[in-house]
């Protein structure tokens, strides 16, 4: 799912180069013709995978606030289907920003409903690490730096789903010796 989210990020780019700015949202792509199909296609793959994630392999092994999840996809899918350029706009930002909200409050709550250390410790500092961020570009670069805002909430999200996955997968093995040896 990442590496899915930086190729459309790296595709993007390479086919408008000059469309990033500091003060221009990724949301951009979706005013141009070459980009405006490639981006909502496959940000949609992307809502996907994350569904996919949370649903089928992240419950398996964590409580986890699917509904609230949910929520974040759906608002997703609301600022990728909007018409960015014309009467949608504030629309979209809406919900992406609603996205983002909805996405680390679940981050939030899977900190402090599970009580293993390490996901407890990495959802509480993605939380924090992405507050931080978003506070010190305000700051250092002022309030209109939209995407760094943005690629300091998905690099931190990033992270936190490359950790949890990392740890599933560890506490999946774990339980796999478990059950070989007990048999």
């Amino acid at each position: 799912m990442i590496l899915v989210e930086w190729l459309l990020v790296a595709s993007l780019y390479l086919i408008r180069p000059k469309q990033l700015t500091k003060i221009t949202p990724i949301s951009d792509f979706l005013k141009i013709g070459s980009t405006h199909y490639l981006f909502i296609a496959g940000f949609l793959v992307v809502a996907i995978l994350f569904y996919i994630f949370i649903h089928k392999y992240l419950k398996e092994v964590l409580i986890v606030p699917t509904k609230l999840f949910d929520l974040s996809l759906a608002f997703l899918i609301i600022a990728l289907l909007v018409p960015y350029s014309t009467w949608g706009h504030g629309i979209h930002n809406i919900g992406a920003s609603l996205f983002a909200i909805c996405f680390f409050s679940g981050v939030f709550i899977i900190g402090r409903k599970n009580k293993l250390p390490y996901v407890r410790n990495v959802s509480y500092l993605s939380v924090g690490l992405v507050l931080l961020a978003l506070l010190l570009i305000a700051i250092l670069e002022g309030i209109h730096s939209i995407l760094l805002f943005e690629f300091a909430i998905g690099v931190s999200g990033q992270a936190w789903i490359l950790l949890i996955s990392i740890r599933r997968q560890h506490m999946r093995m774990i339980s796999n010796r478990v059950d070989y040896e007990s048999q």
